[in-house]
């Protein structure tokens, strides 16, 4: 998630849309203070282990010492002392501590009011949500450390669209939904190129195409698409609201 008050933009980043390929971009157009809400993940996958840095470090708000935090750590070391073990928490916060890389226009209404939020460019991202549910299914297979094979690749990944297709684009319908007079642009990942240009014409800005980043790109078998869904697979996706939502808003 970034919130750049040199550049007035916010982006929000729904799941499983090449959303670390934009935010990486986007954080070179950076300058101190602009937010940029870090993920462990990322950190320790794709910046670290390939060696990838922005221009910009990653940076989550001035730090203030807090008295509250000093009575939170009291009743952690009172619960150490009985058997129950918490790491203490920093006496130090952010405002934007809450906050992390997904967090949504609901979650930044909560230190910003709509009024002020309202000068910025609300950036996002759709893809079509066939390949998006499909990427989240590999995703969650590996989370599972599930062996895939040719035998049961089809039937599981399937499985486990059927399983998580409403909660993932539950999930994912926060990033849709703004106020009316909300300045908004949503970059579309199958025409990256273009949007971007016209990102850059609506925030003034040059903004840089660089070779698309992946994360966890070993994840996902290319062959397997739209084709390889079975009809009640199909079936359940069509009656999911929020999936419909996503093809009609992007024109899939």
């Amino acid at each position: 998630m970034i919130i750049s008050f040199s550049n007035k933009f916010i982006f929000f980043r729904p799941k499983k849309v090449g959303s670390t390929t934009i935010e990486f971009f986007l954080s070179n157009h950076l300058k101190f203070p602009d937010i940029w809400i870090k993920d462990k993940i990322e950190d320790d996958y794709f910046y670290k282990k390939h060696k990838i840095k922005s221009n910009y470090e990653h940076y989550s708000g001035k730090k203030r010492f807090s008295f509250t935090k000093i009575i939170t750590n009291i009743f952690i070391l009172i619960k150490f002392i009985f058997g129950k073990k918490k790491p203490f928490e920093s006496l130090f916060v952010s405002k934007y501590d809450n906050l992390n890389t997904h967090s949504n226009f609901k979650d930044l209404s909560k230190i910003y009011n709509k009024e002020y939020l309202k000068d910025f460019v609300i950036i996002s991202v759709m893809r079509d949500p066939f390949e998006q549910i499909i990427s989240y299914a590999y995703h969650k297979a590996w989370q599972k450390k599930i062996n895939l094979n040719n035998r049961n690749e089809i039937s599981i990944i399937n499985q486990i669209i059927i399983d998580n297709h409403k909660k993932f684009f539950s999930e994912n319908e926060k990033y849709l939904n703004y106020p009316t007079k909300t300045k908004k642009f949503f970059l579309k990942l199958e025409n990256l190129e273009k949007d971007i240009d016209k990102l850059s014409e609506i925030l003034n800005i040059k903004l840089k195409v660089f070779k698309r980043l992946k994360l966890r790109s070993q994840l996902r078998n290319k062959k397997f698409n739209k084709r390889n869904l079975t009809k009640n697979t199909l079936k359940k996706l069509y009656q999911n609201n929020n999936f419909k939502k996503i093809i009609k808003l992007g024109n899939y």
